[in-house]
């Protein structure tokens, strides 16, 4: 069986695609997108897996909400460098006033300067696999409006995406997922890992980040609250919960592990050939026509 032909809402995971010591179960949420890579399957964790600030407070930024607050334009943000880094010091700022999340006096809770990038926990393999996905995000007016297209293989949702609408009227941060439909749909529960990880008072209890910040502020950014609406809260928030997406090609392989698919790397190629099997008696050199076929899509010579 192939990743395309799971149904929307199909949990998915790899043995060595992991967090906290378990295997993330991830949902199909979206196939063959819209501006996503040709012929891909966007997963997102079923659940909360972690709870970290978006991005820390600033001390040096000019803008006093940042200083006080953290910054909230998301393509220059600590959480999402923090996804898409696979080294176990992540961190490199990414402008001048740019800020570490190291201590509870720049991030209110969870601080995770230390913890090793999210891609550290996954199979090479595995993240070999990952498409990088071309996205939509809305620039903060503080930083002068408009939208940016920036390109990741980790990326948070934008609310857009999940069905709560454009930040800016005109300006959508790509298209609705087929998976979200209403409010229950978006409801997510923390994971019981995600829950020991977490500090005390700093688990995310059903908030989870959007990419999306709120454009006419210098510090809030958009999060899916636990009875699945739309609401902010200051970037520098530790408490609040991460649910990352991910596209893979519709091409590998899924096998039915209980109530989960498992997804199958590097399955062998498929040898064809229309001529028989027996060509009776040779007494000079010959040759055979036959064609290779791979399941994954992977070159064969």
């Amino acid at each position: 069986m192939k990743l395309g032909d799971l149904p929307i809402g199909a949990i998915v995971q790899h043995s060595e695609a992991k967090y906290l010591g378990k295997p993330i179960q991830w949902e199909v949420v979206a196939k063959k997108h819209t501006g996503y890579p040709t012929n891909s399957v966007t997963l997102q964790t079923k659940q909360i897996i972690t709870a970290k600030a978006m991005d820390a407070q600033e001390p040096k930024n000019s803008n006093s909400n940042r200083r006080s607050y953290g910054n909230n334009n998301t393509t220059v943000a600590n959480l999402p460098q923090w996804l898409n880094s696979n080294q176990k010091n992540w961190y490199a700022a990414q402008h001048g006033a740019d800020q570490a999340p190291d201590s509870k006096s720049v991030v209110s809770y969870n601080p995770y300067a230390s913890e090793a990038g999210f891609l550290t926990n996954f199979a090479k393999q595995f993240v070999d696999a990952i498409l990088p996905t071309t996205l939509t995000t809305v620039i903060p007016d503080t930083d002068g409006g408009g939208t940016v297209k920036e390109t990741l293989k980790i990326f948070l949702p934008s609310r857009t995406e999940v069905g709560l609408g454009d930040e800016r009227s005109g300006s959508p941060e790509g298209s609705k997922w087929e998976k979200y439909t209403n409010d229950t749909s978006r409801k997510k529960t923390d994971t019981p890992e995600s829950k020991q990880q977490a500090e005390s008072g700093g688990t995310a209890d059903g908030y989870w980040w959007l990419r999306t910040p709120n454009s006419s502020s210098a510090s809030y950014v958009r999060y899916v609250n636990s009875d699945g609406t739309l609401y902010y809260s200051n970037a520098r928030s530790g408490n609040y919960g991460v649910a990352p997406a991910l596209n893979l090609s519709s091409n590998l392989s899924v096998s039915k592990v209980g109530d989960v698919y498992e997804v199958e790397f590097n399955q062998p190629p498929s040898i064809n050939t229309s001529e028989p099997d027996n060509k009776g008696e040779q007494t000079k050199p010959f040759s055979v026509s036959y064609n290779v076929t791979d399941a994954e899509g992977d070159k064969t010579s």
